[in-house]
């Protein structure tokens, strides 16, 4: 035997011996775990590193411990189940889960039976149920936040949180947040916080001690809004009350109330509807009770003069409907209106509305009768110039009837007729204060009526695919009752009439094509190529 076997066999038997002692540990490891995940709890079910049996009723779970319920699941580092009492308390990165909510803690003590328990220093959130869908657009963000020194379950979705806060604005840096020592949380109805602190964007706003938020599953419930409180140098200090109302899930009423120490009181209104996709509808309404009042300062002023001197009413009205009538007939209607520009633009505290200058109110229903189309519009339109000077525009009515392009039996023609009758409403009017600063208004028309029509004959070719050729001639009839008189430059009590034909020809062609095929292409697998000349004259 060589020199140097006898040390080289010692130490392959060394080798061979350690190897057979970690692949037996390895086996007792690997059984162990699969022991302690085998073994089951009655009633739950359960997986962790390692089991231990405290007492007959006490048993312990430790390492990645996951247990669960037919409706609730709990993580932990380490889980003891008291099977008796049911009894659950758990410690080290705590995580409650379920269908709809999720609360992350330090240590819990929970009780399996009633459902209910205390998270130790947790953060929760939750989804309102039966709310649209949040991943249709682009998100699947919980609907509320919160958190506590505890967190106690109460009810089956129902929270009391201590030394916390609350907020349904869930992104990493929420824009607002309610913050109260004592906070119900009562999911799918409603928030109660005491001792509550408006924070926005993490600047304490201001303090109420007591509050009552709604969760309604549709964003929407009956109830008082928060108020609002301001000062100003026309207004005075004010405070603002509104009363939301919903009605239904289709419509909904806002009540508002105005307190303005110098400007008087306001009154307001908003409802708005849905009926069905095209049919909806918004309107606003506003009432100002302003008391006879001096500004300083400012009282040489026209402006100041007519806003100071007397007591005034002023109202505004915005509102836009749509509104089907069967298949046939559709009504529209809008309204931008203020009784008093100076009003308008002095208590304003809107920057669109406060330096809008025109005051609008329209209509208009259309309807397919017959084979015709029928529209009519109602429109009154003032632009302002400063307080004193304004132009009225519109019409009341507008009333036109249109038919599509029809054959005329045996002849290769077709026809066509639009009509329309129009009242023209053009004035001028200026306004005029007195020593009492009441107005004098004066008016300055050039409104007046005009008939119009047109029928249209149009004469097609269209026997080669290569070249079309279409022709038309148009009659057209328009007549106003009131006309200009250049001499006087004046509008005067005589019609006017104008009338001429239009002949209008559209030649095509000729027309080239080609298809390429392109089978191996990813957008399509043909292309089409045309060119087509065409003149019109």
């Amino acid at each position: 035997m060589p020199l140097g076997s006898t040390h080289f066999g010692a130490a392959t038997k060394s080798v061979l011996q350690m190897t057979r002692w970690l692949m037996m540990l390895l086996t007792v490891t690997v059984l162990s775990v699969t022991f302690s995940q085998a073994q089951t709890l009655p009633g739950y079910n359960s997986r962790q590193f390692r089991i231990e049996r405290v007492g007959e009723n006490h048993v312990r779970l430790i390492g990645a411990v996951e247990i669960e319920q037919e409706d609730w699941k709990f993580y932990a580092d380490e889980l003891e189940l008291f099977t008796d009492t049911h009894e659950l308390i758990a410690s080290g990165n705590v995580v409650y889960t379920t269908a709809t909510n999720r609360i992350a803690a330090e240590r819990v003590e929970f009780n399996t039976e009633t459902k209910t328990g205390t998270f130790y220093v947790a953060t929760g959130t939750a989804s309102i149920s039966d709310r649209v869908e949040r991943s249709l657009f682009g998100t699947q963000e919980p609907d509320a936040y919160f958190y506590g020194d505890s967190i106690e379950k109460i009810g089956p979705d129902k929270y009391r949180i201590n030394r916390g806060g609350f907020t349904t604005c869930v992104q990493p840096t929420p824009r607002w947040e309610l913050t109260s020592g004592s906070i119900v949380v009562n999911l799918d109805d409603y928030v109660v916080l005491k001792n509550m602190v408006l924070n926005v964007k993490g600047i304490p706003l201001f303090y109420l001690p007591i509050m009552y938020y709604p969760l309604q599953e549709d964003d929407r419930a009956t109830g008082f809004l928060m108020p609002g409180f301001g000062s100003s140098t026309y207004r005075g200090r004010s405070l603002s009350n509104a009363f939301f109302w919903a009605i239904s899930r289709s419509q909904d009423v806002t009540l508002m109330h105005d307190y303005f120490s110098v400007a008087g009181q306001g009154l307001g209104a908003e409802y708005r509807y849905i009926l069905s996709p095209g049919s909806q509808g918004t309107v606003q309404t506003y009432f100002l009770n302003q008391p006879a009042v001096s500004y300083p300062g400012v009282s040489t002023t026209t402006v100041a003069k007519a806003l100071s001197s007397t007591s005034k009413r002023s109202f505004q009205i915005n509102g836009n409907i749509s509104q089907s009538i069967g298949s046939a007939v559709r009504i529209r209607g809008r309204a931008d209106f203020f009784s008093d520009v100076t009003v308008q633009q002095t208590f304003q505290t809107n920057i669109l509305q406060a330096t809008q200058r025109s005051r609008r109110v329209a209509g208009n229903a259309t309807a397919r009768v017959a084979g015709f189309n029928t529209s009519t519009t109602v429109d009154w339109a003032e632009t302002y110039f400063g307080d004193t000077q304004s132009t009225v525009n519109g019409a009341r009515p507008r009333i036109s009837l249109r038919s599509g392009e029809k054959p005329i039996p045996g002849l290769p023609l077709y026809v066509s007729l639009f009509s329309e009758y129009a009242s023209v409403l053009r004035q001028g009017l200026s306004k005029n204060y007195d020593a009492d600063g009441i107005p004098e208004v004066k008016k300055i028309s050039h409104s007046t009526s005009r008939f119009h029509i047109n029928p249209t004959l149009r004469i097609p070719f269209t026997k080669w695919q290569f070249m079309t050729l279409n022709s038309s001639v148009s009659w057209h009839g328009t007549y106003w009752t009131k006309s200009f008189d250049y001499e006087s430059k004046e509008q005067i009590e005589s019609g006017v009439d104008r009338r001429y034909f239009e002949f209008y020809s559209r030649f095509t062609g000729p027309v080239f094509s080609k298809v390429w095929d392109t089978p191996n292409s990813s957008y399509a697998e043909r292309f089409k190529h045309v060119i087509e000349p065409s003149v019109s004259f």
